[in-house]
């Protein structure tokens, strides 16, 4: 994609600089930013700045980043076999072009270094054995299968019973392996970088006076753009399928968390993903003056009152 900023476009992301530069803003002026910049190929296409910018265009989500989270999340709780009710059979026949690629994505995460503590004498018969590595499991994988509409789908290689009984070994690792992160998915960090670097090439790019006194500001008021970033994300949907997914926000600790949660057949509870944690919110923007019992804060925006940002609550104005 060409990089290319229209003159309104350039005019917009300067008014709305200046304003976090005056200390000014509140989530309107970070929401127009990041849809002046979105299309503007400045953006890397991979980076958790375009995924957020793509949200705030298009909040109901069948593909991305923090989508791909999910869908990993939701494939672990499927089929693990730790499971407290009866197991979801895997597929192995036939497994869907998502799920195959899904598969991949978790044996190349796996933690081949760690000893599994399995107990099944098999399982640790191969754990022992120069086989057990990622470059093996995704070999035996791809040799295994063809994509055919769709689908992939096991060849002949399913008749060597060494061969089965290999990729069967595999599927049990990857598939007990579940993990449920603890600490966000992506950091606030890495997206105010990914903003400052993306608005400085951007307004070099177009010889703008002073740019250093726009572009600090970013850095200086990074603590408030992520607050203003992360109400933005509340309008989210991610349509996964056959799945109920939904969104939530706990303030606790001095922390705001941005979560995703999951009902997954064949467990009795949701899970909850942290994707974004903010740490060090002290309550003088009012965040436990909206809490409810459960401790999920209500859909809420942050307004301009002097030289703080406050919350006020949308569901009870």
């Amino acid at each position: 994609m060409k990089k290319r900023l229209s003159k309104k476009n350039l005019s917009s992301i300067l008014s709305n600089l200046n304003c976090i530069k005056k200390n000014s803003f509140d989530e309107k002026e970070i929401k127009e930013i990041l849809i002046d910049i979105r299309d503007s190929g400045f953006v890397n296409k991979n980076s958790l700045l375009k995924e957020i910018c793509h949200f705030i265009a298009h909040p109901d989500r069948d593909k991305g980043l923090f989508f791909k989270e999910i869908e990993m999340y939701d494939f672990q709780l499927k089929y693990a076999l730790m499971k407290k009710e009866s197991n979801t059979p895997f597929p192995i026949d036939k497994i869907s072009k998502q799920e195959f690629d899904t598969l991949t994505k978790l044996i190349e995460r796996y933690s081949f270094e760690n000893k599994s503590g399995h107990q099944d004498i098999s399982l640790i018969k191969y754990e022992d054995s120069n086989k057990y590595n990622k470059r093996h499991f995704l070999n035996v994988l791809k040799k295994m299968y063809k994509l055919n509409e769709g689908y992939y789908l096991l060849t002949d290689q399913q008749y060597i019973k060494e061969r089965w009984d290999e990729l069967s070994l595999i599927l049990r690792f990857i598939l007990s392996s579940i993990t449920i992160k603890t600490d966000n998915v992506f950091t606030p960090d890495k997206l105010i970088e990914e903003l400052y670097i993306t608005l400085k090439e951007s307004l070099n790019t177009y010889i703008v006076a002073n740019i250093d006194n726009y572009i600090n500001s970013i850095i200086t008021n990074k603590n408030d753009i992520i607050l203003c970033i992360v109400s933005l994300l509340q309008d989210v949907i991610f349509q996964l399928k056959k799945k109920e997914v939904t969104t939530h926000i706990v303030y606790e600790n001095n922390a705001l968390t941005y979560y995703y949660g999951c009902k997954v057949i064949g467990y009795k509870n949701s899970f909850l993903i942290p994707l974004l944690v903010i740490d060090n919110i002290h309550d003088n923007l009012g965040f436990n003056s909206i809490k409810i019992k459960d401790e999920f804060i209500p859909i809420f925006e942050l307004i301009r009152k002097g030289d703080k940002l406050v919350v006020s609550n949308c569901e009870n104005p």
